[in-house]
């Protein structure tokens, strides 16, 4: 697949990176995004900085031999990172980082979860009790095995009616 690299640029910013298969259909989605922006019935946009200026500029910067989206994406991630530019918002972000940042998010707001927990379990007086309940062991109908939750229940019957249909075969 072709893809291209493209950037925005004004006289008065930064320049704003982006990527897409079809950059007239870009350009138009960024143009068309703003003026809904203007009339209060879209989210803001930095690419809509350089668009309030009248001489801003739309520049192909590279064109790609791509295999899909997430190729492409990593390409314009890599200019995101290593320029300088107004985009806040990173288009691919690998496995490993997410991960990274679910842990580092969790670190952070540990006591704030801690209260948050501690606060829910004061707003909902049955929540003992809900739980006593989600702990009692059931055994399937269908096979019955012991399980030991009742919320296991439901999945555990979709992979045994699958198994079985599997079996009938």
């Amino acid at each position: 697949m072709k893809g291209f690299i493209y950037k925005i640029i004004s006289d008065n910013h930064l320049p704003y990176y982006g990527s897409t298969f079809n950059l007239k259909e870009r350009k138009w989605s960024h143009i068309t995004a703003f003026n809904s922006y203007k009339k209060g019935k879209s989210r803001f946009c930095y690419s809509f900085l350089h668009l309030e200026c009248p001489s801003y500029k739309f520049i192909e910067i590279e064109t790609v031999d791509v295999y899909n989206k997430t190729e492409l994406l990593k390409i314009e991630t890599d200019y995101i990172l290593n320029n300088d530019c107004i985009n806040v918002n990173i288009p691919y972000v690998s496995e490993e980082i997410k991960r990274q940042n679910i842990i580092n998010y969790r670190e952070l707001n540990r006591e704030r979860n801690k209260q948050y927990q501690k606060q829910y379990k004061i707003d909902k007086p049955n929540y003992k009790e809900n739980q006593e309940k989600l702990k009692i062991k059931v055994i399937c109908p269908l096979c019955l095995k012991k399980l030991a939750r009742r919320t296991f229940l439901y999945q555990h019957k979709k992979c045994y009616a699958s198994q079985s249909t599997l079996r009938d075969q």
